[in-house]
């Protein structure tokens, strides 16, 4: 097993967890301001550094309790609530997805860039905050060099880690099945095509030692050579590969390419000096696992309805508190007696110190 797998482990999923924040927000039209802070505040959390130090150490990977406590919390960092029923289901999600791309990833390298990827994105979503875009930068530059430093062996060992990780689950993922990727035992297709990577032979040959003795077999899958291509690790590279980059998206864009304009945050403002913008209310509902028009336009016919059951009652509430902003937090320093508790634990990771 390999000391090295945690920071693959660890970033790919976190970015999976906000592929599907992102698509809920944005579904559900929470207005753009609340959720953008929902996004931040968690990828802000996801790259402390005691998490991160922790990640990087030489040492076993992080165990599926340990993993799952890390990213329940980092969930409920910010304004946003999530039950742990829920969070659960999520969990699960999160671990289906990126074990489809594992399985699907070639060569040596490729799921190193899967992970860029997923690093790419989360720069996308904290576009508009310079100073947490720096901090992701700075985890990307890492997580390179780090890469960087390990031998071919390693990186192999790393993705059988990984995937001895995330051996026997079978969670259904309508939007997998919905591609064709996925069976309804949960099972993943394997196709019958098949690209292998450069400087790797096509499967069908045995060779012996002793004797130098050479036997040949049929696959059963029809190979091709992948061309000589080096995908880039750079900052705004490209990847070559499409695995990591957000399964939910649509034609819509997603929250990271959207920015509240000058105006809008202008006219806010001036609303609430003027009193004339009150909040609509303390909570609100988010569907984190309902089916959705996308998911069902996309779900072929085959897909039975006790599967298209299982995903509608999943549910989860999540539970919006006070926001102390700035402008609330300078009319406090006047009523000093005034208590403006953001709801947000401060202490989310003393976990990590008993890890």
């Amino acid at each position: 097993m390999s000391n090295k797998t945690t920071p693959m482990l660890y970033l790919n999923l976190a970015g999976e967890m906000l592929y599907v924040l992102d698509q809920r927000l944005r579904t559900q039209d929470v207005e753009l301001e609340k959720g953008t802070r929902v996004m931040c505040d968690i990828i802000a959390k996801t790259f402390d550094s005691d998490i991160l130090h922790e990640a990087y150490k030489n040492q076993p990977v992080f165990s599926k309790k340990d993993l799952a406590s890390i990213f329940e919390k980092l969930v409920n960092v910010s304004i946003m609530k999530v039950d742990p029923e829920s969070m659960e289901k999520l969990y699960d999600l999160m671990l289906m997805t990126f074990k489809h791309q594992v399985i699907n990833s070639r060569g040596l390298t490729e799921l190193v860039h899967v992970s860029l990827n997923h690093l790419d994105s989360m720069l996308k979503f904290v576009g508009g905050k310079p100073e947490l875009k720096n901090t992701v930068e700075a985890a990307f530059r890492h997580f390179v060099e780090h890469c960087n430093q390990m031998s071919a062996g390693e990186l192999i060992l790393a993705k059988q880690t990984i995937l001895s990780f995330l051996i026997d689950l079978k969670s259904k993922v309508s939007i997998l099945i919905s591609m064709g990727d996925q069976n309804k035992d949960g099972s993943f297709v394997i196709g019958k095509n098949a690209q292998i990577p450069t400087k790797f032979e096509v499967p069908g040959t045995i060779r012996y030692i002793d004797d130098g003795q050479v036997e040949y077999f049929e696959s059963g899958v029809n190979y091709t050579t992948g061309p000589v291509l080096d995908a880039s690790t750079d900052l705004g590279g490209d990847r070559l590969t499409s695995l990591g980059l957000n399964l939910y998206m649509s034609d819509s864009k997603s929250r990271a390419e959207y920015q509240p304009s000058f105006v809008d945050a202008e006219s806010k403002l001036l609303g609430h000096l003027l009193g004339a913008s009150q909040p609509r209310s303390d909570l609100f509902t988010l569907n984190l696992f309902g089916p959705d028009p996308l998911e069902l336009a996309a779900r072929p016919a085959t897909v039975d309805k006790k599967c298209e059951s299982e995903t509608r009652d999943k549910h989860v509430n999540i539970k919006v508190e006070t926001v102390q902003s700035k402008h609330l937090s300078d009319i406090k320093k006047d009523f000093g007696d005034i208590n403006l508790n953001t709801g947000v634990d401060d202490d989310l990771l003393t976990m990590m110190d008993n890890a």
